[in-house]
C-alpha cells in the first residue's frame, strides 16, 4: 500500500519504526497472545519503509553505503564489474517492491584480503594458460 509521510520531520529524519508500534508485543515483552507483525504505516514498499524508518537523509546515506560497497567490489574484482553493478541495480529496483538488503553478497567479497585477490588472479591465469 502506498502511504507517504504527512510531516516534514518524518520526511527528513524518519520516525524510527520498522514494525507496527501499535502491536501489543511491541509494548509488552511478556505478551503471549496472537501477534500481528504489521509494517509501520501499513506499507511494504521498500523506499517508503526506509523513509518512514530513517527519512530521506538515512535513505540517501544507505543508498550511498550500498553504492560504496559495490564500488569497492568493482575496483577489487575488475573482471566482475558488470556482476556487481547488476546486483546493485537489482537491489535498487527491488526496493520499489519490498525492503531488501543484498549487502551480504558484497560482504563476502569485502572480507577477502588483497593477498586472496592476488592468489585468485594467479590461479585464474594458470587455468587460462592450460
Amino acid at each position: 500500500m502506498i502511504v507517504f509521510p504527512d510531516n516534514w520531520r518524518t520526511w527528513l529524519i524518519g520516525d524510527g519504526y520498522a514494525a507496527n508500534p501499535l502491536d501489543p508485543a511491541f509494548f509488552d515483552p511478556y505478551y503471549t497472545g496472537p501477534v500481528y507483525h504489521g509494517y509501520y504505516m501499513g506499507t511494504d514498499i521498500g523506499y517508503l519503509r526506509y523513509i518512514f524508518y530513517f527519512g530521506l537523509t538515512g535513505t540517501v546515506l544507505f543508498m550511498a553505503f550500498m553504492w560504496k560497497a559495490a564500488w569497492i567490489c568493482v575496483s577489487r574484482f575488475k573482471d566482475y564489474k558488470v556482476l556487481f553493478l547488476l546486483i546493485l541495480l537489482v537491489n535498487y529496483l527491488g526496493w520499489f517492491k519490498v525492503s531488501t538488503d543484498v549487502f551480504m553478497v558484497f560482504a563476502i567479497f569485502l572480507m577477502l584480503s588483497k593477498e586472496d585477490d592476488k592468489q585468485t588472479d594467479s590461479i585464474l591465469e594458470n587455468e587460462q594458460n592450460c
